[in-house]
């Protein structure tokens, strides 16, 4: 297990059933590989997740109360454990993802021995996401984890009916290895995106119109661990028309106009006594 400067950052929502399982297997994936921070932020009516998290000194577990009309506010959940990280790096990180454990290493030591400051631990648009349908009831994904937290890829070549194998790209969500110190001055998340929406895509435009050094690592793929879709993280959620709108506003801005339209943004006056 290597020691890692760095906190992961996984924002989660029980709005599905396999929501559980996939918090129970990714969490427990992290703390075997990594000597690691993690922090979760629930948002719901009631508290759900935290029986299925792994017992150990590492996670901070925190709560949201949301009202049944509040939206799960994704953005705004990392900045605040953004803000409460104390390492060098940290990890915006989605429950449903897994890695190889090398390839989040590999993230850390280009963010802290190569001067990039953000990483993306897949490749850009390779064909390079594995998804991986589960039992959507159950809490062990029994496909391709062993033990809770092992990825075994020899189950894709024994039992590739529970696969789809090579057919999606990826790009820019999943997960990004940040300099923490860079993330504060690429602007933190845009919490003007509420619920689901094409944030993912506007924090890559951003960064790199911003002229930071953004990397992804070839060859790396992402296990996505499938899950129903609820109105929180599919084409249902009301925000959605508003999100496009703003991404697509914000993709047709130079670096200037970016600089100058987040230097704007009343959210970040809360995160000003780190950006200062």
């Amino acid at each position: 297990m290597r020691d890692l400067p760095l906190t992961f950052m996984i924002p989660v929502k029980m709005d599905t059933p396999d929501r559980a399982r996939n918090l129970s297997v990714t969490t427990s994936h992290l703390l075997h590989n990594y000597n690691c921070k993690i922090i979760v932020t629930e948002a719901d009516t009631k508290q759900k997740a935290k029986k299925f998290l792994p017992s150990d000194s590492r996670i901070v577990y925190r709560f949201c109360e949301l009202s049944e009309s509040d939206p799960f506010h994704r953005t705004k959940y990392l900045n605040e454990m953004t803000y409460m990280a104390d390492t060098e790096c940290v990890a915006n990180y989605d429950v449903d993802v897994m890695f190889h454990p090398e390839s989040i290493e590999h993230a850390v030591d280009l963010n802290m021995k190569d001067n990039a400051d953000v990483v993306y631990p897949f490749g850009r648009g390779e064909y390079d996401q594995i998804r991986v349908f589960c039992d959507p009831i159950s809490h062990q994904a029994e496909n391709i984890i062993e033990d809770g937290y092992h990825i075994n890829p020899q189950k894709f070549v024994t039992e590739p009916k529970n696969f789809k194998l090579g057919r999606w790209t990826t790009l820019a969500g999943h997960c990004q290895v940040f300099k923490r110190s860079s993330y504060f001055d690429g602007f933190l998340e845009n919490e003007n995106f509420i619920s689901w929406g094409p944030e993912d895509a506007e924090r890559l435009h951003r960064f790199e119109t911003l002229g930071f050094d953004v990397r992804h690592i070839k060859g790396s793929l992402v296990y996505h661990l499938e899950h129903a879709q609820s109105v929180d993280s599919g084409r249902g959620n009301p925000y959605l028309k508003t999100n496009e709108e703003l991404w697509e506003s914000l993709s047709k801005m130079t670096k200037d106009e970016l600089t100058q339209h987040y230097k704007s943004q009343d959210y970040l006056k809360k995160y000003t006594e780190v950006t200062a």
